[in-house]
């Protein structure tokens, strides 16, 4: 890896998180931002826990969050920029997940960006990380194709973390089990951060048309 390239990963986003927008709820009068509260808080909590256990550069982010995907029509340039440069992709999976556009066009930018670094002769990265957002049993059967051969990080989760999903933890009386969880899941981002160092490529590699949830598997 160039010295360039190895200085923009150092300053690079430990992760991003890839999660579907929740709409407005008309029944309860919430606005978008409110209905996704949830997942910012986790985000919140895990960039808290990466500078608890590793080292942020200053002015660099711990993690990468669009919260305005879902009412744009073209990518930000930000936004591309963060899925050239993060070391890690961290996909939140519940239902609406694997129906999202928008979370199958980032998915397959990320995958893009690994397939490059494969290309130029590097080890075969794999730095996407599933995070149960949903139970696992709520999760559609069968996954994408894209989906299919990533496995879940169970080291140091609870029981409680695949049979309710991370968003239940947080609201049942699973308090500790949400905080080891989510503990657990900043361990894996760095140590998978640190082992694969996927070069960043060029935002112009990335098209808006490939979606990863295209195909499912059989």
């Amino acid at each position: 890896m160039a010295e360039e390239e190895r200085e923009r990963l150092a300053k690079a986003p430990y992760f991003f998180l890839s999660y579907a927008r929740m709409p407005p709820h008309n029944d309860t009068g919430t606005s978008r931002g409110e209905a996704d509260k949830d997942v910012i808080e986790f985000y919140q909590d895990l960039c808290i826990a990466i500078r608890h256990l590793a080292v942020v550069k200053p002015g660099a982010q711990a993690g990468y969050l669009d919260r305005a995907m879902g009412t744009a029509t073209q990518w930000e340039v930000a936004v591309q920029e963060a899925l050239a440069t993060c070391r890690t992709f961290v996909a939140l999976y519940k239902p609406a997940y694997f129906e999202s556009s928008w979370c199958g066009r980032e998915w397959a930018a990320f995958e893009r960006r690994q397939q490059l670094a494969r290309q130029a002769g590097s080890i075969a990265y794999d730095a996407i990380i599933p995070v149960l957002w949903a139970d696992e049993g709520s999760l559609p059967d069968p996954l994408p194709k894209a989906a299919k051969p990533v496995q879940y990080e169970d080291a140091g989760q609870p029981s409680s973390y695949r049979l309710q999903g991370l968003w239940e933890l947080r609201f049942g009386m699973y308090d500790h089990d949400y905080k080891r969880t989510t503990i657990a899941i900043a361990r894996t981002i760095l140590r998978i951060a640190r082992s694969t160092q996927i070069p960043p490529c060029d935002i112009t590699e990335f098209s808006q048309d490939d979606n990863a949830f295209s195909s499912v598997s059989e």
